[in-house]
């Protein structure tokens, strides 16, 4: 296996296989441990798309360990320009989650961003944003949920 030799994109892959079986197709069962070890190891070999899944892993916790969403954070910065990175940090810069300063119109440049890199992602409306916004009080056009 390409993994096993070292090869950071298929250690990557490897490990989001791992993670997330159900979502890809897969027929087989989900490790959350064995996805965790070879993300780490494909980060620790300079992969952007790891820093990715390491980040959607801590977002998303486990039945044993809740999400931490500053750790989530954490992973999205490393993570570079990977589209998907930059949408979901913008979402918790949405939220002012993890850490994150509460920033609406610097996280439309995030989903912006992420659009540019990878057209099929959309840039949500500020509909979008005030609902995701309003189960945490507040809304970006100034008026409160």
């Amino acid at each position: 296996m390409a993994a096993e030799a070292g090869d950071p994109w298929s250690m990557c892959h490897y490990a989001l296989s791992m993670y997330d079986a159900s979502s890809l197709g897969g027929d087989w069962q989900s490790d959350y441990a064995e996805a965790k070890v070879w993300a780490e190891k494909a980060a620790e070999r300079g992969s952007p798309d790891a820093c990715w899944v390491l980040g959607a892993m801590a977002e998303g916790g486990t039945e044993n360990s809740p999400p931490d969403l500053r750790k989530a954070a954490e992973w999205y910065k490393k993570a570079g320009d990977v589209p998907q990175a930059l949408q979901s940090l913008a979402w918790l810069m949405v939220k002012g989650q993890g850490g994150m300063s509460r920033d609406v119109e610097g996280a439309v440049k995030l989903f912006e961003r992420a659009r540019s890199k990878d057209p099929r992602l959309e840039v949500p409306s500020r509909d979008q944003i005030d609902q995701a916004c309003s189960g945490i009080g507040g809304s970006i056009m100034g008026v409160d949920a």
